[in-house]
C-alpha cells in the first residue's frame, strides 16, 4: 500500500542454510520458503542476500569458495519460481579480514556460475559506501570475465550540521557509473541500502537525525536518484527498528519495533509497527514522484539548495513538482513559472494544503526541507 515493490531478504545467510557444516548438509530454515511465496504473490519482487560463514571458515580459500559457491546454488534452486535476484556477499570491502577484491572476484565467479540461469540475476560487490575504487579492483581482478547481471552499493549520505550531502552522492554515483563505462561493462546499479537512522545516542562515526529528517531526507535522496539517473533501483534499509532505541543499526526503520514497550522511558512507549512520519511520507512520494512517472527536468539556483522537480505522473494524469530544500532549517522564497494558471499543494504526507491561482503563469513558493508536492 505504500507503493514498495521489492523487498530485500538477509535470512538465508550460509550459517543458517548449512547447519551441519561437518556432514555439509543444507536445508532452507522452517517457514522461510513459505513467507518468500506469499510476498511474491502479493506482487513484490524479491532480492535474497547469500551472505556469511557456515560457522567454520570463510570464503576464502579455494576449497571453501567451492563450499561457499554450493550453498549459493543450492539456496537458488530450492527457491526457483520464488526469488529471481541475488546479491552475492554483504559490503566484502568493509568486513573484517580478507577483504581484498581479488578474493572477492573469486568468490563473485564461483558464486555466478552456481546461482545463474535464464531467470536468475547476479547482482555484485555489494559495497559498503559507494565504493567506486574497490569495485574498479573487482572488475580488474575479473578481466573480463562475466560474473554479474548487476552491481550493487550502500549509501547513507548524511551529516547532522547539513542534512543529507547530495552534491557528494551525485558526484560518488557518478564516478561509479565512470568506473562501469571504463571497463565496457552496460549493466545496472543498484542502490540496495540507503537509509537515516533516528537512535537517540552518541556515536562517534554518525550522528542521528530525527524523524522528520529521516523522512525529508529520503524524499530528497530519491529525487535526486530520478533527476541524475543514478541508480536502476532504490531499496531503502530497513523497514521495521529492532528493540534498541539508542542503537544506530537499530533505528533505519520505517515503522516502529514489533516488540511492545522496548523503550525503559515509559511515555515513549511505542505501537508495534506503527508508522514512523517516514513511512506515511514514503507512501506519499511514491504516489506523487514513484512509480509511473517520468522526469521532466529540475529548476534549482546555483547558490542554494532549494530544488523544484518536475515530473508527469501517468497514474493520476497530472504534472507534480516536489518543492524541497537540502539545506536544514532554511526556507528559499522562489518565483517559478508554470505552464497553467492554477496550482493544487500538499504537504509530505499527501494532505492538501490550498489552491492558487496566477493569471500570468508566475508562482511564488515557501521552499523548505518539509517536501511539498505541487500538481495541476
Amino acid at each position: 500500500n505504500a507503493g514498495a515493490g521489492w523487498y530485500r531478504e538477509d535470512c538465508l545467510t550460509w550459517a543458517m542454510v548449512e547447519t551441519n557444516i561437518d556432514n555439509n548438509e543444507l536445508t532452507i530454515p522452517e517457514g522461510t520458503k513459505e513467507k518468500l511465496q506469499k510476498i511474491k504473490d502479493s506482487g513484490i519482487e524479491i532480492v535474497c542476500i547469500l551472505n556469511g560463514t557456515n560457522g567454520k571458515s570463510y570464503a576464502n580459500l579455494d576449497a571453501q569458495i567451492e563450499a561457499f559457491a554450493r550453498y549459493c546454488g543450492f539456496v537458488a534452486d530450492e527457491l526457483e519460481g520464488i526469488v529471481d535476484h541475488y546479491e552475492i556477499w554483504n559490503e566484502w570491502n568493509g568486513r573484517e579480514g580478507d577483504n581484498t577484491a581479488d578474493t572477492y572476484a573469486k568468490v563473485l565467479s564461483a558464486a555466478y556460475t552456481a546461482v545463474k540461469n535464464e531467470n536468475n540475476t547476479v547482482i555484485g560487490c555489494v559495497t559498503a559506501g559507494i565504493d567506486y575504487e574497490w569495485i574498479d579492483d573487482v572488475l580488474e581482478n575479473l578481466n573480463g570475465t562475466k560474473a554479474m547481471d548487476a552491481v550493487s552499493v550502500h549509501s547513507y549520505p548524511w551529516t547532522k550540521a547539513d542534512g543529507v550531502n547530495e552534491a557528494e552522492f551525485v558526484a560518488d554515483a557518478t564516478l561509479l557509473q565512470g568506473v562501469l563505462q571504463k571497463h565496457s561493462l552496460d549493466i545496472p546499479i543498484w542502490l540496495t541500502e540507503v537509509g537515516f537512522s533516528t537512535f537517540e545516542g552518541d556515536v562517534v562515526w554518525i550522528e542521528p537525525c530525527t524523524k522528520d529528517e529521516q523522512l525529508n531526507s529520503l524524499v530528497l535522496v530519491n529525487a535526486m536518484n530520478k533527476a541524475y539517473g543514478l541508480f536502476d533501483k532504490v531499496i531503502q534499509y530497513c523497514f521495521h527498528d529492532r528493540a534498541n532505541i539508542a542503537g544506530v543499526q537499530s533505528n533505519w526503520g520505517l515503522v516502529n519495533c514489533w516488540q511492545r514497550g522496548y523503550t525503559e522511558n515509559p511515555e515513549a512507549e511505542l505501537t508495534p509497527y506503527g508508522a514512523k512520519p517516514s513511512y506515511l511520507g514514503i507512501a506519499a512520494m511514491n504516489y506523487f514522484i514513484g512509480g509511473n512517472t517520468e522526469y521532466q527536468g529540475m529548476i534549482k539556483d546555483a547558490t542554494d539548495r532549494a530544488y523544484a522537480f518536475k515530473f508527469i505522473n501517468n497514474n493520476i494524469g497530472k504534472n507534480v513538482m516536489l518543492c524541497i530544500n537540502g539545506a536544514l532549517d532554511t526556507t528559499t522564497q522562489k518565483n517559478i513559472e508554470l505552464d497553467t494558471q492554477k496550482v493544487k499543494m500538499y504537504d509530505k504526507y499527501g494532505n492538501f494544503i490550498g489552491e492558487t491561482i496566477s493569471e500570468t503563469g508566475n508562482f511564488t513558493f515557501e521552499i523548505s526541507s518539509e517536501p511539498m508536492y505541487v500538481t495541476w
